[in-house]
């Protein structure tokens, strides 16, 4: 029979510190989802540095981004990975959304 443990934070609520459903793998390429509507941090990109127990079944993580000395810790919820057409490509983009025809 397999128990599930769990540590309780006073300061943030429960915490599971079982084995979650992590999305994304250390050192991967994420943003911030645009969640409010604004520009916000959307548009900066972080590396996860670390995976976090899930808080409310929802999996946690450390990231960090290349111009900043500390670390953001985040929700799975609140991620995107950045794919190859992210990454500056307008021609991959332009492949992605509009397929080979577009030209």
């Amino acid at each position: 029979m397999m128990t599930r443990k769990t540590v309780t934070n006073t300061s943030h609520g429960r915490v599971s510190a079982g084995s979650s459903d992590h999305s994304f793998r250390i050192g991967q390429a994420v943003r911030l989802k645009n969640v409010f509507g604004g520009k916000g941090m959307s548009g900066l990109t972080y590396r996860v540095t670390g995976r976090l127990p899930a808080r409310d079944g929802m999996p946690q993580y450390r990231i960090q981004s290349d111009g900043e000395a500390y670390e953001r810790m985040t929700t799975q919820d609140q991620l995107e990975a950045v794919g190859e057409a992210a990454s500056g490509s307008s021609s991959a983009l332009l492949e992605k959304t509009f397929g080979s025809s577009h030209r």
